[in-house]
């Protein structure tokens, strides 16, 4: 089985083969041209594009845009995917599964947290049934270590790879995370997310690459959450200049049409009442709250009273 992870350095026929495959794709998107046009098309000599995109974690409507964007670059030759997961999610090894089994394990080591969310795992379900070469990069610090991280190594240690680099870096995405939760820093996340990034993106000659982060990471010229340094995507501005673009889909749904409307009348003034979506909380705050629904009224029009 082909191993759809990021170049590793291991010697068994697997992951020779996806050394193999990973290049092949690279000369054929430098050679080829499979970027044909539109927001994908780069090539290896200008270094690509970056698409990043800053969201508000598992609300639908959002993560129906990303699925759309992605397959839009996908269907233009994109495969790289990059996405605030820790580096040992185990979502590429999903992806050549013939089961869910995988992806249920992360779902679980998921809860209590936002990605623990139906509208979440339907996400990646879709983009495996309609864009199977997606490969995955997380670039999180080590979230779940204790679990996703720990189970992810000794599936390494049962393919007697504990000493590849695969396994090196798991091992330095735990510490990463024990690091964090230990002291709590987020200028330590913040950067250290950033060095991920430029790691994983090195690997790839110059691919052009989406991203998907919380929009407290995206902002092109926005501060961390302690308002300490740039964030995530200010930093990687200063490697990659006018090659990123960020766009915030953060309030996706709060503009726009809504999903429904219905009208009031108050006082003699009509309103419009709209439903702009719902996002799943079930699985954070210790399941105190099922999900919060975004709602908002347009400005009153007064209403003529009909002839007597």
């Amino acid at each position: 089985m082909i191993e759809m992870k990021k170049t590793v350095m291991a010697e068994t026929k697997s992951k020779l083969a996806v050394r193999f495959f990973v290049s092949l794709l690279t000369l054929l998107f430098a050679v080829g041209g499979l970027f044909p046009g539109g927001k994908a098309e780069s090539s290896a000599s200008d270094g690509g594009q970056i698409y990043l995109y800053g969201e508000t974690h598992a609300v639908e409507q959002i993560l129906e845009e990303e699925l759309r964007l992605w397959q839009e670059y996908y269907a233009n030759g994109m495969r790289h995917l990059f996405v605030e997961l820790p580096y040992y999610t185990a979502l590429n090894q999903w992806m050549l599964a013939d089961d869910d089994e995988i992806l249920m394990q992360v779902y679980a080591d998921w809860n209590g947290t936002t990605s623990h969310s139906a509208n979440v795992s339907r996400f990646y379900r879709q983009i495996k049934e309609t864009c199977p070469e997606t490969v995955f990069h997380g670039t999180d610090v080590g979230h779940q270590y204790q679990s996703t991280g720990r189970r992810y190594l000794n599936d390494l240690t049962r393919q007697d790879l504990a000493d590849s680099e695969e396994a090196q870096l798991a091992r330095q995405n735990i510490e990463q995370g024990q690091r964090y939760y230990r002291t709590k820093d987020d200028v330590y996340r913040e950067n250290t997310m950033v060095e991920n990034f430029l790691r994983e993106y090195a690997l790839l000659n110059g691919e052009s690459i989406m991203g998907i982060y919380g929009a407290a990471h995206t902002g092109l010229e926005a501060l961390d959450w302690s308002g300490q340094v740039p964030c995530m995507a200010n930093q990687l501005r200063q490697t990659y200049g006018e090659r990123l673009h960020s766009t915030d889909l953060s309030t996706q749904g709060l503009t726009g049409e809504p999903i429904r409307a219905a009208l009031f009348t108050i006082g003699g003034k009509e309103y419009q009442a709209g439903y702009f979506g719902e996002q799943d909380l079930s699985g954070v705050l210790e399941g105190k709250y099922l999900s919060r629904q975004f709602t908002g009224w347009k400005k009153p029009m007064t209403i003529s009273k009909p002839p007597s």
